[in-house]
């Protein structure tokens, strides 16, 4: 990170136990709440045409769209951001969304994702959520990630198991046998 030219600021870190409660709030007030219709509902939907890839990349510039107001809000983590890197991270986690989605089966564990990854911007020693401007930030990994992720699934299923469909679920929400 150093050589990136990332600051250590390991003083600037929120004690450990405030995380949990964090995650907890965000999981059930904040952003875990999105992934209902990020990936429980328009993921599915576009992935009844396309490949997963593409349509994390679909599910994901509406996702950056639908934070851009956040930008414009005095006050908002998002207001001192670069646009450009905040967009390409949001890319990047949004396919990494897809492979935790289509691996699970479960919309659970992108909102548990989600609810983890927004608070841990306290605990990131590169700077906190500044960092996501930063070639060491947090948007880079989930660009190495996203990388690694196609080579091994494949832009497809981004899976070991097929992609899931809206065709793929029952009334009750589950996944039907194949």
């Amino acid at each position: 990170m150093v050589v990136f030219g990332a600051s250590l600021d390991l003083d600037a870190i929120n004690p450990l136990w405030v995380y949990p409660i964090a995650v907890a709030i965000v999981f059930l007030v904040g952003g875990g709440q999105e992934e209902l219709g990020w990936r429980a509902f328009a993921l599915p939907a576009l992935q009844e045409r396309y490949a997963a890839a593409t349509a994390s990349l679909g599910v994901g510039v509406v996702w950056a769209l639908w934070h851009l107001p956040l930008f414009l809000i005095p006050g908002s983590p998002q207001q001192e951001l670069p646009l450009g890197p905040y967009v390409v991270a949001v890319l990047a986690a949004s396919v990494v969304f897809t492979w935790l989605y289509n691996s699970s089966g479960s919309v659970l564990v992108p909102m548990l994702f989600h609810g983890g990854i927004n608070p841990i911007a306290a605990y990131f020693p590169t700077g906190g959520i500044e960092a996501i401007g930063m070639v060491a930030g947090y948007g880079s990994y989930a660009i190495v990630l996203v990388v690694a992720l196609l080579w091994v699934y494949g832009p497809r299923d981004l899976a070991d198991r097929p992609r899931i469909t809206l065709g793929d679920r029952t009334d009750s929400g589950t996944k039907s046998d194949r």
